[in-house]
């Protein structure tokens, strides 16, 4: 079994039990919500084999045929949004799981073969090659003319574990919190024709394990978040051909609306 599908597994087994608790569970569970704001970049360099689409089977006109000329393709992170389910096991030490959906830019090049070669002429008439790079979550690599719509949110299973720390921090008690989701970069390519995307290749570069570690300050009735998601990853057959570049120092934050859900309960 593929390490991927392993780890999905694992989270979504943990997610069951912590949504199933017994009764004696019952009354330290609560839900939970967090926006969060995470400026990631992540680039590759696609080799030319994988920038060098042939012409559509369907063209029957004069084409010239060549790679896109763009090598480096980069995505951007931006919004997460999270519906978490918590299980406190002592007094100020919780554990979570549920669903994140990672909001990512999607990096795309064409290049014109028909009536302007080697241009980004969209002209009529035009016909295009593409090559991209975008983001996936716990969704299939490739779900045909309908990926591109769904590989800008990226759904993914979460864990969490939250404890607090012994001293004092800028006037607070703030709480450690440590969070595991799966993300996979995925490399495009294809034909842009009548003004949407024909896929040829939608495959996993990368397997990435994102490790988020954070201070929680309680303000008010709002938790505030700020931390640093590293990444542990496992490049593909496919992925050791491209060269892939991301930073270790991914800062972001972080609003949860924990307080505010749980007054509303009571």
């Amino acid at each position: 079994m593929k390490t991927a599908s392993k780890a999905a597994i694992i989270i979504m087994a943990s997610v069951i039990f912590l949504f199933f608790p017994t009764t004696n569970q019952a009354q330290k569970n609560l839900f939970d919500s967090q926006l969060s704001f995470i400026p990631i970049g992540m680039s590759i360099t696609a080799p030319e084999f994988f920038r060098n689409v042939p012409q559509h089977p369907e063209d029957n006109v004069y084409t010239v045929m060549g790679p896109i000329s763009q090598e480096v393709y980069t995505v951007h992170g931006t919004f997460a949004f999270s519906v978490l389910f918590r299980h406190q096991l002592t007094e100020g030490i919780s554990c979570g799981a549920g669903l994140r959906f990672d909001w990512h830019s999607v990096a795309l090049a064409e290049r014109n073969y028909t009536n302007a070669p080697g241009t980004t002429n969209r002209d009529i008439g035009a016909a295009l090659t593409f090559c991209g790079l975008t983001t996936r979550g716990i969704l299939p690599p490739s779900l045909g003319d309908k990926y591109d719509d769904l590989s800008t949110w990226g759904m993914t299973p979460v864990l969490t574990i939250e404890a607090p720390l012994c001293r004092k921090l800028f006037g607070l008690y703030p709480k450690l919190a440590v969070s595991f989701s799966y993300q996979a970069l995925v490399g495009t390519n294809g034909w842009d024709r009548y003004g949407e995307l024909e896929y040829q290749n939608s495959a996993t570069l990368i397997n990435l394990f994102p490790v988020d570690v954070s201070l929680k300050f309680k303000i008010y009735s709002v938790n505030l978040e700020v931390g640093n998601r590293f990444f542990l990853s496992s490049k593909t057959a496919l992925g050791k051909e491209f060269g892939i570049n991301m930073s270790q120092l991914n800062l972001f934050a972080a609003v949860s609306m924990e307080e505010i859900i749980k007054s509303a309960l009571k």
